[in-house]
């Protein structure tokens, strides 16, 4: 898979490029159906409920955008 921009969002800290080698974990469990939240991750990205910085343990600094949708199953979205 090649690290081209699949998409640029903007967001409230700046412009993020979504690249398709990142979003590999979305598809890969077929039975989960994960590609059902992609328009709840955008969304996410447009309005969150929080954004956290966090430092990992590769020690790169990540950023974590929380969001909250009201749905029928209690919806959360991490990113």
């Amino acid at each position: 898979m090649n690290r081209i921009c699949f998409s640029c969002q903007n967001t409230h800290i700046g412009t993020l490029s979504i690249l398709r080698s990142n979003l590999v974990h979305i598809v890969e469990k077929r039975i989960d159906a994960r590609e059902r939240y992609v328009l709840l991750a955008l969304d996410t990205l447009d309005n969150p409920y929080e954004i956290w910085e966090t430092m990992y343990d590769d020690h790169m600094v990540r950023y974590i955008f929380i969001g909250a949708s009201h749905t029928d199953k209690n919806s959360k979205c991490l990113l």
